[in-house]
């Protein structure tokens, strides 16, 4: 589904997926401050967009490209949101070891976040559903703060 018309015409989205391009072909030392659609910014939203959509390989593609040091150090919130939303879907393709780091990552940065978020919770649950204990031993420990066990 398109979301800027909320339709399947997909005129909108070669639209949007051009715009995305344009801002992404800068080069990496050029700034965009105080602009909302620098190539990072472009790519966080590609990230959610891609998880709205239901498209999770896109948007681990997406955040695999992502440098997430090329946000300024104050912007925690936003770097602990593109980890969960990454999280989200890597556990969503399987790739559970990816996502409980990715978790433990965002509970370093911003710990209330990782603890209240309901999707977060429900990608824990999920985690916990299916473990394998050897490739994810910090699962437990991380639900068991996060109070989902």
């Amino acid at each position: 589904m398109c979301l800027p018309c909320r339709t399947r015409c997909g005129a909108c989205c070669q639209h949007c997926c051009q715009a995305a391009e344009e801002r992404l072909s800068h080069p990496p030392g050029h700034h965009h401050r105080r602009r909302r659609n620098g190539p990072v910014n472009v790519a966080i939203h590609a990230i959610s967009t891609s998880l709205k959509l239901g498209d999770h390989r896109t948007a681990t593609q997406t955040g695999e490209a992502l440098d997430l040091a090329a946000l300024p150090v104050g912007l925690v919130g936003r770097r602990t949101q593109v980890s969960l939303d990454l999280a989200r879907a890597y556990a969503m393709t399987g790739k559970d070891a990816a996502a409980v780091n990715l978790l433990l990552a965002a509970e370093r940065l911003s710990p209330q976040l990782v603890r209240y978020d309901r999707a977060t919770r429900d990608v824990l649950t999920e985690l916990l559903r299916r473990e394998h204990r050897p490739s994810t031993p910090e699962l437990r420990p991380l639900a068991r703060r996060a109070g989902v066990i």
